[in-house]
């Protein structure tokens, strides 16, 4: 049986060492040119001005229905929210290195839930959001008038938010409204209406009902005619 002489000993013991040196080597040299990772949100027909460590040569836009972009200065960069959705802006920088900016874009429902809070200021159990494009209303309100006041007007928001849609992306969007409001108390109202008739009076739930559904007719007939 031959035995290895002392340098060839040396190489196999130093073999596995080198290759560790290697391999550490290339893993440091594909981190160091990896792209860097940002992320930004904004709503839609917003913009929001982001600072650049590093002047851009160039820049693309995985989805440019949902975002746009214009470079302001060597430093700063501006996003615009053009749709409801996410994509992501990849600038080449003048040294070499890369970056991607990860974007969402969403529904700005900042003014809808001002004009809520004004009309209703006694309806503090309603909720507001956005999902996957379409504006959410929940919680509990004290009747059914209250119910169609407040979807109309967010009806109106987001007809406002469909046209910018389709003047801006040339594409025909629909923002849905999506109604999960409840009545507080349904069954004490429903059986106040039915046994509290005296004398031929509407009760009151009923009569606030009624008007707050004419005042639904009118707001609606408002927002048809613009």
């Amino acid at each position: 049986m031959k035995t290895l002489s002392p340098l060839r000993r040396r190489l196999v013991c130093v073999a596995p060492l080198m290759m560790l040196i290697v391999l550490t080597a290339q893993a440091e040299m594909i981190e160091a040119n990896a792209p860097e990772k940002m992320s930004i949100s904004t709503f839609v027909g917003n913009s929001r001005i982001m600072k650049i460590d590093n002047p851009v040569s160039r820049v693309a836009v995985g989805d440019p229905n949902i975002a746009d972009f214009r470079i302001v200065s060597p430093s700063e960069l501006l996003i615009l929210g053009r749709s409801v959705g996410t994509t992501n802006i990849i600038l080449w920088h003048k040294n070499g290195k890369s970056t991607v900016i990860d974007t969402s874009i969403s529904v700005d429902l900042s003014s809808l839930t001002k004009l809520l809070e004004i009309e209703f200021p006694q309806e503090a159990d309603v909720h507001l959001h956005s999902s996957a494009g379409s504006i959410v209303l929940s919680g509990l309100v004290a009747n059914a008038g209250v119910v169609n006041t407040m979807v109309a007007l967010a009806e109106a928001h987001a007809r406002n938010l469909s046209g910018y849609l389709t003047a801006t992306t040339k594409t025909s969007s629909a923002i849905q409204v999506i109604n999960l409001l409840k009545i507080r108390d349904e069954r004490q109202m429903m059986f106040d209406a039915a046994h509290k008739v005296d004398n031929g009076n509407i009760p009151k739930p009923v009569e606030e009902i009624r008007g707050t559904e004419q005042r639904v007719n009118n707001i609606q007939k408002s927002v048809d005619a613009q």
